[in-house]
């Protein structure tokens, strides 16, 4: 169903408007939104020197992530649940 108001997938040219919304949410929820998202932006890491991000995405989000650069690492994941 094309057109207004059609539901779609996100992808990754969606980040951006979809952090937008994200600060609206917590404004409408009486949140101090100021530099709410500085610490999380890709590119603010990147100036910070931040070498690497690890992330677990859900099968439905890894299309987004993979679209924003993420990849496989070079070697397995463990983890320990306690």
């Amino acid at each position: 169903m094309a057109g207004e108001g059609a539901v779609r997938r996100a992808a990754g040219g969606d980040a951006a408007e979809l952090t937008r919304l994200r600060i609206v949410m917590f404004e409408g929820m009486g949140q101090d939104v100021s530099g709410l998202d500085e610490g999380w932006r890709l590119e603010w890491m990147r100036e910070a020197g931040v070498g690497t991000v690890d992330l677990h995405a859900n099968p439905d989000g890894e299309p987004l992530y993979r679209s924003l650069g993420f990849t496989e690492p070079g070697q397995p994941a463990l983890t320990l649940r306690l």
